[in-house]
């Protein structure tokens, strides 16, 4: 169930709470997505200054 929830997008916190468990390490065991989690999440960062150099 908790690598379920975390698959559907629900957020490590609140599946802990959900689960009862002690810490989101223990969560973090039932966490199946990988690295396409990691992709994912790194297609949501924003560097405003990445491209164009450091602005004063």
């Amino acid at each position: 169930m908790g690598g379920d929830l975390l698959e559907a997008g629900v957020g490590i916190v609140t599946v802990k709470v959900l689960l009862g468990s002690a810490s989101v390490e223990t969560t973090a065991l039932y966490d199946r997505r990988g690295q396409r989690r990691l992709r994912e999440a790194s297609r949501k960062l924003h560097f405003p200054y990445a491209r164009g150099g450091h602005h004063r």
